[in-house]
């Protein structure tokens, strides 16, 4: 599991590049959603959103076989390839900048900070080290059920929704307003605090108020955290060892019984 942390603390501060692309090029959403990113669990990247240029649409992805950074235009075809390892993050900005302005677009405020604080890692000041390929495909995996978790929930719901990766927490979630008052809240958190692991979390938005956490069912898998946040919470820690079966059937029952506590409320 540690390598798996340290990838997401890694992958965490090399995607705020393309959340930059997104703040400063995508019309903008009360919800910052247009910062958002998508991991393409086929493809195996990290994308940004489609870019309007003269020359047509881009995007920026964060390739995960080799950590590179690569401009693609709408045929799927590289316009850019900027590699990552040993570079600092300002070096790697200013060689993606060329990419913008060869597309045509002002490439002069695209390095300003985000509007939020991000974690200060071991590393934060650092070049970017290279990863092990091990790790990777841990990341892979789990995000990739994390995908696969969300797209469980949405059909369940018979909804048509964008699983993201919102870039200030860099957690892979899903959000839905159920029209009912209620909106709910599911995907796969990064290590913090509270739980002290990457952890699935599932939790509602009432247009009023915080529901009664009083008559919480027991879940067969994870547990109710109702202190300093409400909602519940299902560890990797408490899965990495099961096989991916087994796993995705324990995140399915974890999805089922809590979401149908919050459908009572």
């Amino acid at each position: 599991m540690n390598n798996y942390i340290q990838v997401d603390q890694q992958l965490h501060r090399l995607c705020q590049i393309i959340a930059k692309v997104n703040r400063t090029f995508i019309k903008k959403k009360p919800d910052d959603s247009h910062t958002n990113l998508g991991f393409n669990h086929n493809q195996g990247r990290i994308e940004g959103r489609w870019i309007e240029t003269e020359k047509g649409k881009i995007r920026l992805i964060l390739r995960l076989a080799d950590v590179c950074f690569v401009w693609m235009n709408e045929r799927e075809e590289s316009v850019q390839t900027v590699s990552t390892a040993k570079k600092s993050i300002e070096e790697i900005e200013s060689q993606l900048k060329k990419g913008l302005e060869e597309s045509g677009l002002d490439g002069s405020d695209f390095q300003a900070p985000m509007h939020y604080e991000m974690p200060e890692y071991s590393f934060s000041d650092q070049p970017v080290s290279l990863l092990s390929r091990l790790a990777l495909n841990e990341w892979v995996h789990w995000r990739s059920i994390a995908n696969e978790a969300c797209q469980y929930l949405i059909n369940a719901y018979n909804r048509k929704e964008e699983i993201r990766i919102w870039p200030h927490h860099f957690d892979t979630g899903i959000y839905m307003d159920l029209n009912n008052g209620l909106g709910i809240g599911f995907g796969l958190a990064m290590k913090d605090t509270m739980v002290g692991a990457p952890y699935f979390y599932a939790t509602c938005y009432p247009d009023e108020g915080i529901p009664d956490y009083s008559d919480t069912p027991d879940l067969g898998n994870g547990r109710w955290i109702v202190q300093q946040w409400h909602g519940a919470v299902l560890s990797l820690q408490d899965l990495q060892s099961k096989s991916k079966p087994v796993a995705k059937a324990e995140i399915q029952q974890f999805i089922n019984e809590t979401m149908g506590w919050y459908n009572q409320k």
